[in-house]
This record gives structure tokens, C-alpha cells and sequence, in this order.
């Protein structure tokens, strides 16, 4: 049987639909997850559940869809733990600008339901952040009975789009993974086709680049020019590894990848990550595609 209440915030009736031994349960606070057929409960302690009621919401609000399982929830928790404040402004905007597909479109807040989208357990926070927000200038706030009509400023447009730009030269993707034969039918069949033909991202294989430099010096010049940065694990290179941390340092959007028999061997340091999991290029296409259409391209 289907659950009847939300497994993770226990709201009554989700929609729910049994899809290859999981039920794919649509929550209005906690998203869009998977959830085991036969787990009848979340084992984890009732205060971090807000928490992994983030984890599942934003990865659904970026397109995502989370198995939550008793082996990954821990992960999930432990990922939106600690969050600072500043971090947790960028969401809300980021929140926002997803949502409204034009400047003069008004997006509807339910607190209640929507403290979700950034890194908290108290509904109350979103609240104090939109009133921080509009203290900025960021956005205006028409105030209602039940919830708050927030509409993004110029101001607010100009600092997400100064947030895409000044992240890289906009349209470009750095790949970083493993140059094994083996792996070359994953970047031509899979990367290289969802970045430049669904996408229409221009992508850098620092390999396939004709230079007289040392290498290590046109990653990093690879990395810092670009919006976006793949990283596939298969193989577990260290490098790959580096490339990624460099680019998050710089502030870069960074997407995960591994193949599916390769995926449990992860480093820690990456293990709270979502990463997109692939058996094969024409899966790997499908999921990398969907990814930077629903996290990517929305920032433009």
C-alpha cells in the first residue's frame, strides 16, 4: 500500500505512485523523493527530520528526485547541517528567481511549507530571510492572511545574473574525468552530447585542447573560465577529486557523476553530494541533461 502520510514531515495524503519497487511520493513540504516499497519509517531522530526534508525538497526543486533509504539518510542529514546565513540568503533568492519565469512574475511563499527550500527546521526563518531580502533590495513583499506575494526587484534580478556571470564565461563547461580508454564512449556518447547538443554549453576536455603549456596550468585556467564544472568519478582519479574541490572553492557550480558499479567505492569528502549515477552514455545523456536544465540553465 502507498503511504497515506508523508514518511519524512508526516503531512496526510501525498500523491503517491509505485514505480520499480519504490513508491514516488510528491510531499507539498518536502518534495519529490523515492522511498523504498515496504520501509514503513525513517529511522532517524525526529529533530534532523526537518532537515532531511530539505535535503529531499531542494534536490526536487533542482530536478532532482532522492531515494531516501536507511543507508543515504544519515548523508542527507548530515549535508544540510550547519548552513550559514549568507548561504541560506543565496538559496532563498535562488529559490525565487527558479520560480518566476519573468521580471514581473509573483511568486507565493507559504512558510509553513516552503522553510523547505532553505537550511533550517523553523518556518519562521524564511520569514526573517525574505525581510532580509527586501531590506536589500532585492525584493518586495506583498504580505497576505497565509502567505507572503514576493516579487524580485531589478536589484534582485541584476544579483543572480551577477552571480552567473561573474561565476565563469556563461555557456562554458569545464569536464574533469578519467582519460581512460574505457571512459571514452561515456564522455562522446554521454557528456559530450548532453552538454553541447541538449544543452548548448560549449564543453572542455583539457586533453582534446591543442596548448604548449604545462597541463596543470590549463585546468586551472579551464576551471576558472568556465560556469560549469562536470566531474565524473568513475575511476576515482585523484585529480578528478582536486578539479572539483578547486571548483567550489572559486564559487563554481560543480555537477557529480560515477558509474553505477563504481559509485559505492566514493571518498567520504563527496559521499553528501547528489550525484548523477549512470550504467551506460545513453543513461548518463538523459540524467546529465536533465540535471543542467533544471539546475543550470533556470540561473540564466
Amino acid at each position: 500500500m502507498p503511504p497515506k502520510a508523508c514518511l519524512i514531515c508526516e503531512r496526510k495524503d501525498p500523491k503517491s505512485v509505485r514505480q520499480n519497487g519504490a513508491f514516488v511520493v510528491t510531499c507539498k513540504q518536502c518534495g519529490r523523493y523515492l522511498i523504498n516499497v515496504g520501509q514503513a519509517h525513517i529511522d532517524a531522530d525526529p529533530e534532523d527530520l526537518p532537515l532531511l526534508s530539505c535535503a529531499a525538497r531542494q534536490a526536487s526543486e533542482s530536478g532532482s528526485t532522492l531515494r531516501i533509504d536507511h543507508s543515504s539518510i544519515p548523508r542527507l542529514i548530515a549535508a544540510h547541517k550547519g548552513t550559514s546565513v549568507t548561504r541560506n540568503l543565496e538559496k532563498l533568492l535562488q529559490f525565487l528567481g527558479r520560480r518566476a519565469k519573468h521580471p514581473s512574475d509573483a511568486i507565493d511563499v507559504y512558510s509553513e511549507s516552503d522553510f523547505t527550500v532553505i537550511d533550517t527546521d523553523e518556518p519562521a526563518d524564511v520569514d526573517v530571510y525574505l525581510d532580509w531580502l527586501e531590506k536589500d533590495d532585492l525584493i518586495k513583499i506583498e504580505p497576505n492572511v497565509d502567505f507572503r506575494r514576493v516579487i524580485l526587484t531589478h536589484h534582485g534580478w541584476q544579483r543572480l545574473q551577477t552571480e552567473r556571470v561573474s561565476g565563469g564565461k556563461p555557456g562554458t563547461c569545464f569536464v574533469a574525468m578519467s582519460f581512460d580508454p574505457s571512459m571514452i564512449e561515456a564522455f562522446e556518447l554521454g557528456v559530450l552530447p548532453a552538454v553541447e547538443t541538449d544543452c548548448g554549453f560549449t564543453a572542455l576536455r583539457v586533453d582534446r585542447k591543442e596548448h604548449n603549456n604545462q597541463i596543470t596550468d590549463e585546468i586551472m585556467a579551464g576551471i576558472r573560465s568556465a560556469e560549469l564544472t562536470i566531474a565524473d568519478f568513475t575511476g576515482h582519479r585523484a585529480g578528478v577529486y582536486y578539479e572539483a574541490g578547486f571548483a567550489r572553492g572559486l564559487g563554481r557550480e560543480v555537477i557529480y557523476c560515477c558509474r553505477e558499479n563504481d559509485f559505492k567505492e566514493r571518498h567520504f569528502d563527496t559521499s553528501v553530494m547528489n550525484h548523477v549515477v549512470w550504467t551506460d552514455p545513453t543513461e548518463l545523456r538523459t540524467k546529465l541533461a536533465n540535471r543542467i536544465r533544471a539546475t543550470i540553465l533556470p540561473k540564466a
